[in-house]
């Protein structure tokens, strides 16, 4: 298990997936056999599972009729698929992509240690929630400083689904911090192309006679205008000199989108003939809850992310 690689080959991904999952997913970190009187299964079923059940209860009786997400079934390593591979790896990848981790410090499990290392070095701390029927204050001094909820298989659901419900709500808010930091971190040509997809798309700048968008992806005629001179952006009137600069500036910020999974390439095979088939971009879900969050007046469209 490396952590630090995990994080640097996967975050990118693991960010797009959190940001635009329906459901919150809750990685469980546990003890898998029996001991004495825990029950690995029963405090998996009735106690871990349980309280996502019941924050999903309180998340409909504090939100309303609101579109905040709520949590999917929690789930343990051993909930996926099983097939001959870096287990180590795998773990380290599956604590990267929940939004949060639940993990059971009862009898100071080894491989639960592991995990709660890595999830400590992979995600905040405001989105780990530590519990055990033990006492805390027998854990090892480097752990049992955090805040850790001690349950018995018939009481403490409540006080996990509340510390559930309060990761999420840390989550949503740092959810608009890592929106805001994204636009820090791209060009200011990545960062304009993007906003020309926007309102190519939702019909906002360019629109044909009968009122729909003149664009439903930025193919590279649309996207190259976006660096030609206002307000024509007009590309028979730009010198071969600007229609050149026009077009690397064009893939460059095209590049870098792409790369942070704000855009992805619509390839459509027309025919067999070669040089016929056609390329263009279009927005991710996460590229348009970035337009969205950068530019409030520029909504996705119903169609979007309609299959053909």
């Amino acid at each position: 298990m490396d952590p630090d690689l995990v994080y640097s080959r996967y975050r990118d991904d693991a960010f797009a997936e959190q940001l635009t999952a329906q459901k919150y997913r809750v990685f469980v970190a546990m003890p898998f056999r029996d001991r004495f009187s825990y029950r690995a299964n029963d405090i998996y079923r009735d106690v871990i599972q349980a309280a996502a059940t019941e924050a999903n209860t309180l998340l409909g009786g504090s939100q309303g009729d609101c579109d905040m997400r709520r949590f999917d079934t929690p789930r343990r390593i051993d909930d996926q698929p099983q097939t001959a591979r870096d287990i180590g790896g795998e773990i380290a990848k599956a604590i990267l992509h929940a939004h949060l981790v639940v993990a059971d410090l009862s009898f100071a499990n080894d491989g639960v240690m592991l995990e709660v290392g890595a999830a400590l070095a992979l995600k905040p701390t405001a989105h780990i929630i530590l519990i055990t029927q033990g006492d805390p204050s027998e854990l090892h001094f480097n752990i049992k400083g955090n805040a850790i909820i001690t349950y018995s298989p018939n009481n403490g659901v409540g006080e996990i689904a509340k510390a559930m419900v309060k990761a999420a709500e840390d989550f949503e808010v740092r959810r608009t911090g890592y929106l805001t930091h994204l636009s820090r971190e791209l060009s200011r040509d990545a960062v304009w192309l993007m906003n020309w997809y926007g309102r190519c798309r939702t019909g906002t700048l360019f629109r044909n006679p009968n009122g729909t968008p003149i664009a439903t992806s930025l193919h590279e005629d649309v996207g190259v205008r976006a660096f030609l001179d206002p307000p024509q952006y007009d590309l028979n009137a730009a010198s071969d000199a600007k229609k050149a600069e026009a077009m690397i500036r064009y893939q460059l910020a095209l590049r870098e989108l792409l790369a942070r999974r704000l855009l992805w390439t619509d390839y459509q095979a027309q025919t067999p003939t070669p040089g016929t088939d056609s390329f263009s971009a279009r927005g991710t879900r996460l590229g348009w809850m970035f337009v969205e969050h950068k530019w409030p007046g520029l909504k996705c469209p119903a169609d979007e992310f309609l299959v053909p």
